[in-house]
């Protein structure tokens, strides 16, 4: 017999924890002292810095430049396994500030390449959740592997950076630590 099962169309997920290291505390208290103008609305279960189009992103702000240059060698990392050499460019970043019983509704990133999250202050307790289909209907397999998957989470860990294509669909469950502070950010081709 030949028969062959073949993994197609793979959903990348990138990760790197401890990524400021013996520097965390000091890069935490940067966030923490920090006054972001955030709301909270509809769409948004959370306190967020995000506005569309905006010039005040987190990366236009001095003080916080080495973050950025740090997560940048990650993205062009992540970028570089996936086949993107060039002209990657970090198009927004916002803070979200969350606290008990808070969630994110499940969301894309349209219009750009790579997106991702690093934890400053988060919890092993809550987690990001990656899905293909939210609307696959298919009955449940008895046991999970890798051929059916249908959603993956990773916890969302203080100083625990996360990558992700920009259509890939996520969401975070309600919350159960009372705070969490994320930098989100999207990276255009």
């Amino acid at each position: 017999m030949n028969e062959k099962i073949e993994l197609w169309f793979p959903t990348p997920i990138y990760y790197v924890d401890n990524v400021f290291g013996d520097d965390f505390e000091k890069t935490q208290q940067l966030f923490l002292n920090h006054n972001f103008n955030t709301i909270r609305n509809d769409y948004m279960n959370v306190e967020s810095s995000y506005v569309p189009k905006n010039s005040n992103n987190i990366h236009h702000i001095e003080k916080f430049k080495y973050v950025f240059d740090k997560i940048e060698k990650h993205v062009y990392n992540f970028a570089k396994h996936l086949g993107y050499i060039n002209n990657l460019k970090i198009d927004n970043s916002w803070i979200n500030q969350s606290v008990k019983n808070d969630y994110l509704y499940p969301h894309i990133h349209s219009g750009c390449l790579i997106s991702g999250a690093y934890y400053i202050k988060g919890s092993e307790k809550d987690k990001i959740t990656f899905t293909k289909n939210i609307m696959d209907m298919k009955l449940p397999p008895e046991e999970e592997n890798n051929f059916n998957q249908r959603s993956v989470d990773y916890p969302c860990i203080s100083d625990r950076l996360i990558l992700f294509l920009s259509d890939t669909l996520h969401m975070t469950f309600k919350q159960k630590a009372n705070e969490k502070m994320t930098l989100s950010f999207n990276y255009k081709y």
